[in-house]
């Protein structure tokens, strides 16, 4: 096994960090024998798990207390209770429900018309496309002189 330099363990502290545990195997046993021989390199590991260590404590996550905890329940109430009505109804929001709306319409409409209807007789299903289609006199229709006669 070939003896670590400086340099070499400087590039493993700042691609693996200072802890060997995520160091690559056998690396523990050569920065160990390298750090035994050269007060350099001791200072080097050392500056590392120092710098490591300070980092670590800054990012901690501070303890909660019950006054804390308190605050921050009584303001999301206050948001709450301050929450109207309105701020719920925004226009994009309003076009959103206006859509569903049409869109229910037109397919209530599409069923409707797929869905077929027993016919009660056929003076009524004549009368119901002379409303339906907007035509009347002027093509002849129901203007027959029986119920029959008119288609």
């Amino acid at each position: 096994m070939s003896r670590m330099t400086v340099a070499e363990l400087e590039a493993l502290l700042d691609r693996h960090g200072p802890d060997p545990h995520d160091w690559p195997r056998g690396s523990a046993d050569r920065v160990d024998a390298l750090c035994a021989h050269d007060p350099v390199a001791r200072n080097v590991l050392a500056s590392a798990r120092t710098l490591d260590a300070d980092l670590g404590a800054l990012v901690a996550p501070k303890p909660a207390d019950s006054a804390l905890i308190g605050r921050v329940l009584s303001s999301v109430r206050a948001r709450r209770a301050d929450a109207s009505p309105a701020l719920f109804l925004t226009p994009a929001r309003m076009a959103a429900f206006a859509g569903i709306a049409v869109g229910f319409v037109a397919l209530g409409a599409t069923l409707g018309l797929m869905i077929e209807q027993p016919v009660q007789s056929t003076v009524q299903s004549e009368e119901v496309a002379i409303l339906m289609l907007g035509i009347g006199d002027d093509l002849g229709l129901g203007s027959g002189d029986s119920p029959g006669d008119s288609l």
